[in-house]
């Protein structure tokens, strides 16, 4: 058998070689999987870390809050209604803020997009004209003529 005009030969040898191979490769994929189990370990130890720290704060929330209910209801009912009435539009005229604030943010990508679309367009147009201009110069003639030569030189045995 020849491989580049060159004698091939599939004895024992490469295939000790071959084996010798597959022990290293087998060797270098069971490191890699202790060490994504080593990987994985830590990051199940950092997440329960974190889901305790969580839960602590969440308590410290609570917490705070039951504080601050007897207080609050105090200032309200010492403070006038009309206070009460200005907060609540005040917080709704602050949320219609922020959602105008979304809207542009996404107005704003909508264009940004847009005129990369636009870009693209222009740059596809630009290729597939190139393209057009390029195809009537190939030389289908002169491409199997070369294709033959290589032919002959893979596929030739000495």
């Amino acid at each position: 058998m020849f491989l580049c005009k060159r004698p091939f030969s599939s004895a024992d040898g490469s295939a000790k070689a071959s084996e010798r191979r597959l022990d290293f490769e087998r060797d270098q994929i069971d490191g890699e999987l202790k060490e994504t189990e080593e990987l994985l370990g830590a990051m199940e130890r950092e997440v329960r870390h974190l889901l305790a720290g969580r839960t602590k704060v969440s308590d410290e929330i609570a917490r705070i809050q039951g504080m601050l209910r007897p207080v609050r209801a105090a200032a309200a009912s010492v403070l006038p209604p009309e206070i009460a009435v200005l907060d609540v539009e005040t917080g709704r005229l602050e949320e219609r803020l922020h959602q105008l604030q979304r809207i542009k943010a996404s107005l704003d990508k909508r264009e940004t997009l847009g005129q990369q679309i636009t870009q693209i367009q222009q740059e596809v147009a630009a290729l597939e004209a190139e393209v057009r201009v390029n195809s009537g110069n190939i030389d289908f003639l002169d491409a199997a003529h070369s294709a033959a030569g290589w032919h002959e030189y893979v596929f030739e045995s000495d």
